[in-house]
């Protein structure tokens, strides 16, 4: 299965799983986002960030979707 990994962490004395993931996912969404943005002129990088755009009809404080996480821009 090529579209996953394992990541192993060791958190600090009050570790919070679920906090830990989000961060991850929100920077990872945000790196994604932002290298499609800049380098829109490869056509494949503008279809996939008109893939992640959410539609008008979500009223949300996030314009794009990426790994279940909310990017904003």
């Amino acid at each position: 299965m090529p579209e996953h990994f394992h990541l192993l962490i060791w958190p600090s004395a009050d570790p919070n799983p679920s906090e830990i993931l989000q961060k991850l996912e929100d920077r990872t969404a945000l790196f994604i986002l932002k290298n499609l943005k800049d380098n829109a002129s490869y056509p494949w990088r503008r279809k996939m960030l008109s893939r992640v755009k959410l539609p008008p009809t979500v009223h949300h404080h996030a314009h794009f979707r990426v790994c279940n996480a909310e990017a904003m821009t």
